[in-house]
């Protein structure tokens, strides 16, 4: 990720009060957020005992336990301008299921 440069930036509050400045039509200070991505996994089994089914599963959600930062601090007059202080997701979290059906 690129370091982000305050000296390069401009607050609102130094130009003329109606001017539009050097701000980008599309994001604040040209910030993009990180992207994100998860990957879930979910496992069945089941398995037929006379007139009775029992059904077997495990399910994982983030399974490669990816971080998935929040968002950048887009306030010039904050100290963290352009860090990521957050993270977005919840770390791999995995359940076990069981059906009983007669």
């Amino acid at each position: 990720m690129t370091e982000v440069l305050r000296a390069r930036s401009v607050s609102p509050s130094d130009r003329s009060r109606y001017a539009y400045g050097n701000t980008p039509r599309t994001l604040a200070f040209d910030l993009r957020n990180p992207s994100s991505f998860n990957q879930d996994l979910s496992v069945r089994r089941d398995f037929h005992i006379s007139k009775v089914k029992l059904g077997l599963g495990l399910d994982v959600f983030n399974v490669l336990n990816t971080v998935v930062f929040g968002n950048i601090q887009t306030n010039i007059t904050n100290a963290n301008f352009g860090r990521v202080s957050s993270q977005a997701n919840t770390p791999r979290v995995g359940q076990i299921k069981v059906r009983l059906e007669f």
